[in-house]
């Protein structure tokens, strides 16, 4: 009758088996989280080109009119767009085309890698650029504004 008393079911080596077991599930999740998360690769050439032209729009309109500065000789589209020139090299990642026309007038600003023009217009897969293309009138002006980004996001 005493033999059974004060004894336990189950060793001391089955708790450090319990403790790596739980151990080993809790890690390989993390693990698996890691690396689910980081092995994405990010495609942000699509929102880039918007926001390039968004700021084109920006630098010529405000409050729905037309900035009659566009159309001095020493109007700078870059400082006005608050981007960088250097961003902008032939063989680089962007490229943007913005054309004003009305009243006799015509206004064209283009910087980038002047291929992607052509490319915005094959509807390619893969690595080619993603395009903007906007197209509106204001104040008897048409404006055509075309950007494109080819800078894929890098993995986290």
């Amino acid at each position: 009758m005493d033999k059974k008393m004060n004894k336990k079911g189950y060793s001391d080596l089955s708790d450090i088996l319990m403790f790596l077991l739980v151990s080993v599930i809790i890690w390989l999740g993390i693990f698996s989280g890691f690396y689910v998360f980081y092995s994405f690769q990010t495609d942000v050439r699509g929102e880039q080109a918007k926001i390039l032209g968004n700021r084109l729009v920006n630098a010529v309109a405000e409050d729905g009119k037309i900035k009659e500065v566009i159309f001095e000789d020493g109007f700078d589209i870059f400082s006005e767009a608050g981007l960088d020139e250097n961003m902008f090299p032939n063989g680089g990642d962007f490229y943007f085309n913005l054309e004003v026309n009305g009243n006799g007038i015509e206004k064209i600003f283009e910087k980038g890698t002047l291929d992607f023009r052509i490319k915005c217009g094959l509807n390619s897969k893969g690595n080619s650029p993603k395009c903007f293309e906007k197209e509106f009138n204001l104040d008897n002006y048409k404006i055509k504004i075309l950007t494109a980004s080819n800078q894929l996001g890098e993995k986290l």
